[in-house]
């Protein structure tokens, strides 16, 4: 009996590190997008001192709570509230029904979990809006907390 000689794989090991470097060679460098959230200013340095831009403000409250309405509040106006647990799609529908030019608040609270932030800014993001802004919650708005139990 001859004995089995095994293959020698020297030149199949040389094919495959030229492969590995074609590829690599020919492989397109690609930019990978970045969520970038500038430094905060003051409101009306950012959009002008004019009272007339149309914002829509996004109130995150505990255990996935949101609350959103058109404008900002204050003592002359009480608009419409839509409050809920944070359903995605739904908040993503009220920021598409808005014309681009809007600017969306997103307000915070200390309850708040970082998870809901971000899927809010990731919503801004698939909605394509390019003006929305991180700001700090106010009284008003914590006042609009505790009436629906936070």
């Amino acid at each position: 009996m001859r004995p089995i000689v095994a293959p020698d794989m020297t030149p199949m090991v040389g094919i495959g590190f030229l492969l590995a470097f074609f590829c690599t060679l020919i492989a397109a460098p690609r930019e990978i997008p970045v969520l970038s959230i500038g430094i905060s200013r003051p409101f009306q340095s950012i959009f002008g001192a004019s009272e007339h831009w149309y914002t829509m403000t996004i109130v995150l409250g505990k255990n996935r709570q949101v609350y959103y309405y058109d404008g900002q509040l204050n003592a002359d106006s009480k608009p419409q509230i839509h409050s809920g647990i944070l359903d995605l799609a739904e908040l993503r529908k009220a920021v598409q029904k808005h014309d681009p030019t809007t600017i969306f608040l997103i307000k915070p609270s200390d309850e708040a979990k970082y998870q809901d932030m971000i899927d809010v800014l990731d919503e801004m993001v698939i909605a394509d809006r390019k003006k929305f802004s991180l700001a700090d919650i106010i009284v008003a708005d914590y006042e609009l907390l505790k009436s629906n139990k936070y």
